[in-house]
């Protein structure tokens, strides 16, 4: 039997923090922290070893910033605290540092 470990056990979807819409990706660090792209709510969430809600670390679907802004984030990878997101629909790989929201480059 799974546990639900990020997201609602019910299978409910929205954009609150303890919430995901259609996740598409994970990676897990050497803490055991998740990096979800979550893709219909255009952000990156990091949820900590059995939270119970996550932080948005890059993205947000509404930034005027193109720099910034992710637009249906297809997968995630994270380096010494850089996070590179696969950008499908703006067609780029954007790099942020961890926990910076307005550190957004485009890479490729």
């Amino acid at each position: 039997t799974g546990i639900t470990v990020a997201g609602q056990a019910d299978g409910t979807y929205g954009d609150g923090s303890n919430q995901l819409h259609y996740p598409n990706s994970v990676f897990l660090d050497f803490n055991e922290d998740m990096y979800i792209v979550d893709q219909n709510n255009h952000r990156i969430q990091k949820w900590l070893k059995n939270a119970v809600s996550g932080t948005t670390v890059a993205g947000n679907g509404s930034d005027p910033n193109i720099n910034n802004r992710l637009f249906y984030p297809r997968d995630v990878y994270v380096n010494n605290q850089i996070i590179y997101i696969s950008d499908t629909i703006d067609d780029r790989i954007q790099c942020f540092m961890n926990g910076n929201l307005s550190s957004g480059r485009v890479l490729a």
